[in-house]
């Protein structure tokens, strides 16, 4: 005979209420491990194809370096903007020598903002000088650039040696030259022996004039040969203004353009005689190893 069941005391019903709990909270504990601590529980996960995924690492990356460690916020960010391609991702800093930093995918994009940026940068358009790192390196791809922006740079050296600055200075040395012929001519005629002395004084000072004007000129062709000669891998076998490595550092060559055409315009006395200073260093160099090499 079947006995019908003793009633659960207190302390069983009690054991058994935690088990169905655990048996219930269990699968919960493994839904919830899906989502992070700030997901919204009430809303199952989004698997969708649009959902937001983590960037992938760029394969290029531009960096935008200041001279100083202060640059606007404002003017970075619209030159960003004007971008023919603009960037996967982009960061922009408000201190510091680093400027901003832009992410691209593409090659192709990459390589034409460096020599957009350049451009922009030898036309005076910003102040920042790009320089590019390569996560994936191809080196076609930095021939490329390379070629990209060698061709640039001759351009524009060549531009500024038929520019504004040097033509300004040539008007003035034509001027100055004609100005000397007049006083000649006015020293050739019969004068009292005070103004012969002074038509003499300011020819002399006119020609101290012209043949500085002239070294100037000089010394600017001077230093912007020896940077086209670098650029087009050419040696020269006399002095040369500057020194170079063997890869292009395009930031410092875009640096020497800037102070030769700035030299030229202030038309410092020293700058005009800086070949035959160079020339003199060299030749004491030469004199002084070859004293070293002397038996004793």
């Amino acid at each position: 005979m079947h006995k019908p069941e003793a009633p659960m005391t207190g302390s069983q019903m009690s054991t058994t209420g935690r088990n169905n709990y655990r048996s219930v909270s269990q699968p919960y504990q493994e839904w919830k491990a899906q989502f992070s601590q700030n997901y919204r529980r009430d809303r199952p996960p989004d698997r969708s194809p649009n959902s937001v995924k983590p960037h992938k690492r760029p394969n290029f990356v531009i960096e935008l370096c200041s001279d100083s460690r202060s640059s606007r916020k404002a003017d970075v960010e619209n030159l960003i903007s004007k971008f023919k391609y603009q960037p996967q991702n982009s960061f922009v800093y408000d201190t510091g020598f680093r400027a901003g930093t832009l992410c691209y995918q593409q090659w192709s994009e990459a390589l034409a903002t460096m020599v957009s940026l350049w451009e922009t940068r030898l036309d005076g358009g910003h102040l920042l000088t790009p320089r590019l790192t390569p996560n994936v390196r191809v080196p076609s791809d930095l021939d490329e650039l390379r070629d990209r922006l060698k061709t640039l740079f001759i351009e524009r050296v060549k531009g500024f040696m038929e520019g504004n600055v040097v033509e300004n200075w040539q008007k003035k040395l034509r001027a100055v030259t004609d100005e000397i012929d007049k006083v000649s001519a006015m020293v050739r005629k019969p004068n009292k022996l005070s103004k012969c002395n002074e038509l003499l004084k300011k020819q002399g000072g006119l020609v101290s004039e012209r043949d500085l004007i002239a070294k100037r000129i000089e010394e600017f062709m001077s230093g912007m040969n020896c940077i086209l000669r670098h650029l087009e891998g050419k040696v020269e076998e006399e002095v040369e203004v500057f020194r170079f490595g063997g890869e292009f550092d395009w930031g410092k060559i875009h640096g020497l353009m800037m102070r030769e055409c700035r030299r030229l315009d202030d038309g410092l006395p020293i700058y005009a005689s800086r070949q035959e200073i160079l020339t003199q260093v060299h030749c004491q160099q030469v004199i002084q190893g070859a004293r070293l090499d002397e038996p004793e």
